[in-house]
C-alpha cells in the first residue's frame, strides 16, 4: 500500500470516528431528563409540590355548623406558627334546646331566662401538612363550657334552666384541608371528660343520669389566611 493510500484511510478513519461521538452526544442530549436542566442562574426550579408547600396560611377561622342542632354558636381560631404545630382557641354561646329540657326533665313548661351563655376551649393540635391548618390531626385542648339543670318554680308546675360552668378537656383526631385560595372544611371524632358536681338546690328536679364523658363530632367550615 503507497503512503498515500494510507494517509487516506487514517484521514477516513479520524473522520468516522469524530461523526459516531458528534451523533452520541446528541443522542444523550435529546435524552437527557428535563428535570436535570438547571437554569441559567444555578437556581433548582421548585416542583409543583414544593411550590404548593410554600403557600402557607398560618391563620384559620372556622365554624361548627354541627352546633347550630344543639343551640351552640361559635366560631374556632388556629394559628399554625410553624409547620405541623397549631394553637387552637373556641368561644361559643351556648343555650339550652327546650327539647332536650322538656325530655330531661318530664315537664312541658319550661323557662329559660338566662339565655345563652359563654364557653370555650384552648388547645394544640398537630397536622400532617404544612401549609396551615391542614392535612389529618391530633390534639387536646381544656375545655369550659356552660351546663343547666332543672328545678322547680314556686307554682311546682313549672320547670326553670340553671346554669352552671363544668371544666374538663376534650382529645380529638380527624382531618382539614384548605382549597386555595383559603376555604377550609374537616371533619374529626373525639371524646370530652367534664367534671362537675350540680349544685344542691331543694327544687332541683332529679334527672337520674349526669353523664361526665360526652362523645364529640367535629365539623368545621370557614377560610384560612
Amino acid at each position: 500500500m503507497s503512503s498515500k493510500s494510507l494517509a487516506a484511510s487514517v484521514l477516513a478513519a479520524l473522520v468516522a470516528m469524530v461523526a459516531s461521538t458528534s451523533s452520541a452526544s446528541a443522542q444523550d442530549e435529546r435524552t437527557l431528563p428535563s428535570s436535570a436542566a438547571v437554569p441559567p442562574d444555578g437556581e433548582r426550579t421548585q416542583s409543583p409540590r414544593e411550590a404548593s408547600d410554600d403557600k402557607r396560611h398560618p391563620v384559620a377561622v372556622t365554624l361548627n355548623p354541627l352546633g347550630f342542632a344543639i343551640q351552640r354558636y361559635g366560631m374556632n381560631v388556629e394559628v399554625v406558627p410553624i409547620p405541623h404545630h397549631a394553637l387552637v382557641g373556641n368561644l361559643h354561646l351556648q343555650s339550652v334546646p327546650a327539647w332536650i329540657a322538656r325530655t330531661v326533665s318530664g315537664y312541658d313548661q319550661i323557662k329559660d331566662d338566662s339565655g345563652s351563655s359563654v364557653g370555650g376551649e384552648i388547645g394544640y393540635r398537630l397536622y400532617s401538612g404544612r401549609r396551615g391548618a391542614n392535612g389529618v390531626f391530633v390534639g387536646g385542648s381544656f375545655v369550659s363550657t356552660p351546663l343547666a339543670y332543672p328545678r322547680l318554680m314556686n307554682d311546682l308546675a313549672t320547670v326553670e334552666l340553671s346554669r352552671f360552668q363544668a371544666n374538663g378537656a376534650a382529645l380529638d383526631i380527624g382531618a382539614q384541608a384548605i382549597i386555595e385560595p383559603g376555604f377550609t372544611i374537616g371533619a374529626g371524632l373525639g371524646v370530652m371528660y367534664l367534671a362537675y358536681a350540680v349544685p344542691d338546690d331543694l327544687r332541683r328536679v332529679p334527672i337520674g343520669v349526669e353523664p361526665h364523658v360526652f362523645p364529640r363530632l367535629l365539623m368545621t367550615a370557614g377560610w384560612s389566611f
